[in-house]
């Protein structure tokens, strides 16, 4: 049997891009918190504290989406920072210091799930 993506004609991943779109169109008609939710918006927990504006400033850089701190437990978070090292050293950009490190990791231990 064919794969879906060539019995319907379709490229994989386009019916994902269709319901962003499609999300994104319908969060203009809902309250914002629904809205928020349904489009992914990312707000973080103490959005002010230290470690939640370098971690917005260091992994949103071009990098990625911001994830919610609750959506890991913070011991996969702590193998993550050490892997996103890794890829900033790749990608040309400076890892995180030692301070920078501990800043997030605090940050990333009290809120995660």
């Amino acid at each position: 049997m064919l794969p879906a993506a060539a019995r319907t004609g379709r490229r994989p991943g386009a019916l994902g891009n269709r319901f962003r779109r499609t999300a994104k169109s319908l969060a203009l008609f809902l309250p914002a918190p629904l809205a928020a939710l349904l489009v992914g918006c990312s707000r973080l927990p103490e959005p002010d504290s230290p470690g939640a504006k370098l971690y917005e400033q260091r992994c949103t850089g071009g990098c990625h989406r911001i994830y919610q701190p609750g959506a890991m437990k913070f011991e996969m978070w702590k193998i993550m920072v050490e892997r996103m090292q890794g890829e900033m050293v790749r990608r040309g950009m400076p890892p995180l210091t030692e301070a920078e490190k501990d800043t997030l990791l605090d940050y990333l231990r009290r809120h995660a799930g």
